[in-house]
């Protein structure tokens, strides 16, 4: 009896040495967490202007990282498109495809590990120019500090969108009106209207009017970009308009901007027209430039038109229904001078008349172009 006591007792003894044993190796080896500290962005430096697609993101070690995402992302027009890839370096290269020319990038990255996901770091931007097109490269041109300053605006309303904690509110900011110019003259009655970004704007609304004589005329139409085509109807030539806009959210309206004017004159009229006086001339050619009707037109829904450079020049050509918005950029890059030829595919469109505006070296034209399906 005495004996088993004794086994009784040694066998007890084992057992609380392991689970002693088993204690202090759990104190020894902590659970597992996911990391605490935010990456620190190095470079590129934030607003950083580059002249490639390749550019180097590197950023500070975090404890416990087993690897990271970035984020890089980019506003489409109307939405944030977000690409997320993954390293085990504190540096990488975005995968080729991701980055484009003259959009403004916006980055950021995390730690993850078994135990989860750190938190994000701060948001940096850069902007890839190309160093080979054109005079009007804003690398080479004193409007690059405009263009950053338009950068900042966007910046500060994508962190206004990621921490909509905050309640709502109508846009606070008034519009900064860019094109065209106070008191401009032009040569066609579709001119491009563009403004300044505002925060928190879910959309604008656009008032052109004139004096008819007696009274004020006034036509409010509304977009979701920062630019617009005046729709088809509106002007006439040979009259003085004065336009102005304001940001709107679905808490209210904002301010309506400071007011400007321009005056769309016939370029085939008159032996006094302003127009004919200046170097910019017709409204489908010019000597700088030409842009030759669709063919064939109306058409389903394909359709081509050749337009011709006098010299090397760059050119934009940009769709735009008949409300104004931009529905498709066909032309966008420096070119030789010469001939080219453009196709305009609306399989994706309805029906109805779209305008095709070309600009180049300061000079506008523009043709109709009817979508039948």
């Amino acid at each position: 009896m005495k004996k088993f006591n004794k086994n009784l007792m040694l066998v007890t003894f084992v057992i609380i040495l392991l689970i002693s044993s088993a204690f202090a190796f759990a104190d020894c080896n902590p659970k597992e967490l996911p990391p605490e500290l935010q990456p620190q962005l190095i470079v590129p430096e934030n607003e950083a202007i580059i002249n490639h697609l390749f550019p180097v993101l590197s950023w500070s070690e975090v404890p416990t990282f087993e690897y990271f995402e970035i984020s890089v992302s980019h506003f489409d027009g109307e939405n944030l498109v977000e690409v997320i890839f993954k390293t085990m370096q504190m540096e990488t290269q975005p995968p080729e495809g991701i980055l484009n020319f003259n959009i403004n990038y916006f980055w950021k990255v995390r730690a993850i590990n078994g135990a989860g996901y750190g938190p994000w770091s701060d948001v940096s931007s850069f902007q890839a120019i190309n160093p080979n097109v054109g005079p009007d490269n804003p690398i080479n041109r004193n409007k690059l500090n405009e263009k950053l300053s338009a950068e900042k605006v966007k910046l500060h309303n994508l962190n206004t969108k990621i921490n909509s904690k905050l309640k709502i509110l109508p846009p606070e900011l008034q519009p900064q009106l860019i094109l065209p110019e106070n008191e401009a003259i032009i040569n066609h009655l579709f001119p491009l209207l563009s403004w300044s970004e505002v925060p928190v704007a879910d959309y604008f609304e656009i008032s052109v009017s004139h004096y008819d004589g007696e009274n004020l005329v006034e036509v409010i139409f509304k977009t979701t970009q920062i630019e617009s085509l005046v729709p088809e109807g509106i002007l006439n030539f040979n009259i003085n308009y004065i336009w102005k806009v304001r940001g709107c959210n679905n808490a209210g309206y904002g301010p309506w901007s400071e007011i400007s004017s321009f005056q769309a004159i016939n370029p085939n009229v008159g032996t006094d027209n302003p127009i004919k006086k200046s170097t910019i001339n017709g409204n489908s050619s010019s000597k700088e430039m030409k842009l030759h009707n669709n063919y064939p037109n109306p058409f389903n829904p394909t359709t081509k038109f050749n337009y011709e450079i006098a010299s090397n020049s760059f050119v934009k050509i940009t769709v735009y229904n008949i409300l104004g918005k931009e529905v498709k950029t066909l032309v966008n890059s420096y070119q030789s001078a010469g001939v080219h030829s453009v196709e305009f595919n609306a399989s994706l469109l309805s029906s109805g008349i779209y305008i095709c505006r070309m600009e180049s070296n300061g000079i506008i034209l523009t043709n109709k172009m009817n979508l039948i399906k």
